[in-house]
């Protein structure tokens, strides 16, 4: 979650973490007490799709997903629907290689040669939604809780 200041042109993060599925809901919940009357809040999520097919060690196809309950889609769908009640809010979907690939170049962070640790992975995904919507023109323009040094 972030508050965004139009005057000084800042985004201010105040929670920017992964949400487990036990704990949307109530983060949700949270975000609806906080909206204002005739406002919306922006979700900006990284997309999850499934590849029905993924190859084993062996190079045969399996099915990665078979009889899994797919919570991250269930998660997606609950949140747009939270988003709808709060006045239709927009539900920003991304990509994440698009949006990973470009922030290597932009991240105010040592890139990993692994894996990209979760809160910095939607610390990039708010970035670039910030700035390709115009609400910011670099990442020096985002805080955290206030602070300008975030990592």
């Amino acid at each position: 979650m972030a508050a965004y200041s139009k005057e000084r042109r800042k985004l201010d993060l105040k929670i920017c973490t992964i949400i487990a599925a036990d704990q949307l809901y109530s983060y949700l919940g949270m975000a609806e007490t906080m909206l204002p009357e005739e406002g919306t809040h922006t979700f900006v999520v990284e997309n999850f799709r499934n590849d029905q097919l993924t190859r084993n060690r062996q190079g045969k196809s399996v099915s990665m997903f078979q009889w899994n309950e797919m919570l991250t889609s269930q998660m997606i769908g609950a949140l747009k629907y939270a988003a709808f009640r709060m006045n239709d809010s927009p539900v920003i979907l991304q990509e994440p290689g698009v949006v990973l690939s470009n922030a290597k170049r932009w991240a105010p962070f040592k890139w990993p040669k692994g894996h990209l640790s979760d809160d910095k992975s939607a610390y990039c995904h708010l970035a670039f939604y910030a700035m390709n919507a115009g609400l910011i023109d670099t990442v020096d323009d985002i805080l955290q809780n206030g602070q300008e040094k975030m990592w």
